[in-house]
């Protein structure tokens, strides 16, 4: 059973090969690595990669434009990948466990429902310290489709991209990566879930490096916006006739994860913004996918008191002018 390891990449010269020696450290023999640069200017990316251009297990790729964070994941997905099962490495993140892929094919053979393995994940800081995520380290072997929605609510589990072994059969004909967004990961991993059982390896398996360049910490509001799709996506995936899980739990499920997930977000909105318009207006556009959701998190008394603590002073001026 080949997996390949994909690695996509773009002006990361100080981090890609870290992550190519991660996977070539891997056990389990039958592994490709592809690397996709993303046309990176920086031309010490190029000279990094070419360490590698003769090593067999390893395809080097530059594609002849910048196409963008997720459309490389896709091509690289759809269009470079020879394996069964598949793994995203981001050019700056790197593996931990050389055990991870032979012990996940492992489980896989076991039960052959799975859809994909999950293994735990830690942060690499900017301060130079980890910080152990605390999602996949508890729970073991084969989780049914349900609990795995369950066990994402309440924290247990989380299919965190560089630590998840997922099968391409599945991802090409559910259309992985459609989505051009921050989350288009997760979005994904949560249709594939409506799909099968997961397996789940409880240790530490990979390393998301913390730096000022990572996406998820540069969002702009647009983005906080287009976030939004990962649980309409949720919600319109529960009409559809193949899923292994019912329909009406997955709806129920959508609205109470645009709860969590979205409070954190509207949370962010007020604290980075001088203004309580961003946050309304994320809520507006969370309204039409979870009505309930929005007004839950309108009304809680952080975001109220925020609110009052900004209106105030305006009004108090306007009374006394």
């Amino acid at each position: 059973m080949l997996v390949t390891v994909m690695i996509p990449t773009y002006n990361q010269k100080d981090y890609v090969g870290s992550a190519i020696e991660s996977a070539l450290a891997q056990t389990y023999a039958d592994l490709e690595i592809v690397v996709a640069d993303d046309a990176s200017p920086d031309p010490g990316v190029a000279k990094v990669l070419e360490r590698y251009r003769n090593h067999p297990k390893v395809r080097l790729y530059r594609n002849a434009q910048n196409l963008g964070r997720v459309a490389n994941y896709r091509k690289t997905l759809y269009e470079r990948a020879r394996g069964e099962w598949v793994i995203n490495l981001d050019g700056d993140d790197y593996l931990v466990d050389p055990c991870f892929v032979e012990d996940a094919v492992g489980v896989v053979k076991k039960h052959p429902d799975i859809v994909a393995v999950l293994g735990g994940r830690k942060v690499l800081q900017a301060s130079g310290t980890h910080k152990v995520q605390q999602a996949n380290v508890c729970l073991s072997g084969r989780v049914a489709p349900r609990d795995v929605f369950s066990g994402i609510l309440d924290g247990t589990l989380f299919p965190y991209h560089n630590a998840t072994l997922y099968s391409r059969t599945h991802a090409l004909a559910i259309g992985f990566y459609e989505q051009d967004i921050v989350s288009s990961d997760l979005e994904s991993f949560l249709r594939l879930f409506a799909r099968g059982a997961v397996g789940v390896l409880p240790r530490i398996v990979g390393v998301w490096r913390e730096h000022s360049g990572n996406t998820s910490g540069t969002m702009a509001f647009s983005d906080y916006l287009a976030n939004i799709q990962v649980f309409e996506s949720v919600m319109h995936t529960a009409e559809e006739p193949d899923i292994a899980v019912k329909s009406s739990f997955l709806k129920s499920w959508s609205s109470r994860y645009a709860y969590s997930k979205g409070k954190d977000y509207a949370y962010r909105l007020l604290k980075d913004s001088d203004s309580p318009s961003l946050c309304f207006g994320y809520l507006k556009r969370l309204s039409k996918v979870s009505s309930v959701a929005a007004l839950r998190i309108l009304i809680q008394p952080k975001v109220l008191f925020n609110l009052l603590a900004r209106a105030l002073p305006s009004q108090i001026s306007r009374c006394f002018r």
